[in-house]
């Protein structure tokens, strides 16, 4: 699978989400096309805001989101991927998009523990979708945990994040005394999660 996706460059899919943010579910569909190198994502939203485009390319723009609303103000937004806008009912930025994201995350639990993380792959029956015939997989991790963590000079919740392979929308989560992902400061403790395997 590792193989496979570093040789994928193009992919498009229809992408449908069913998220948690405080307790109530959230559903999203989209129309995806992501290159791998260079870095590029368009997304065509089909709902909750159907004809919203975006589009994020590394290098370019600044590395910000250029945004189509398809409603008033009718003009073109530049936001960056981490905005409260973009991240509103996302887990996930546009930066996680395609299979490049999963590799890392395999990459990293491999590199921690190979054997553990191994044997946290249960391998499910093969299921028909969309005429073809796919593999599937379920991890469970043996140990995932929260720990207490302390602010260094210069990180915020998405910067820890993204240097544990974490989710950072978690971390907010089981913070409820954070109101954002910039509300920390060096030297403030808060939980953070820990996965072993």
């Amino acid at each position: 699978m590792q193989s496979a996706i570093a040789q994928t460059h193009t992919c498009s899919f229809n992408l449908k989400t069913i998220e948690t943010h405080n307790r109530k579910q959230t559903v999203s569909e989209f129309v995806v096309k992501v290159n791998s190198t260079p870095y590029k994502v368009f997304l065509f939203c089909v709902s909750p805001n159907p004809g919203v485009k975006a589009l994020l390319a590394k290098g370019f723009n600044d590395d910000k989101v250029i945004v189509h609303p398809n409603s008033f103000p009718f003009f073109n937004l530049s936001l960056s991927p981490y905005n409260s806008l973009l991240r509103k009912n996302h887990h996930f930025t546009m930066w996680e998009m395609g299979f490049n994201y999963t590799k890392e995350l395999f990459e990293s639990y491999i590199k921690k523990d190979s054997l553990m993380f191994m044997n946290s792959i249960h391998v499910l029956p093969d299921e028909e979708f969309d005429r073809k015939i796919c593999h599937r997989i379920e991890i469970i991790p043996p140990l995932f945990y929260f720990s207490d963590y302390v602010v260094k000079q210069g990180e915020d919740i998405t910067s820890i994040s993204k240097r544990l392979l974490l989710n950072d929308n978690m971390i907010l989560e089981h913070n409820p005394q954070l109101s954002s992902m910039n509300d920390v400061k060096e030297g403030f403790g808060y939980k953070s999660a820990e996965c072993v395997g």
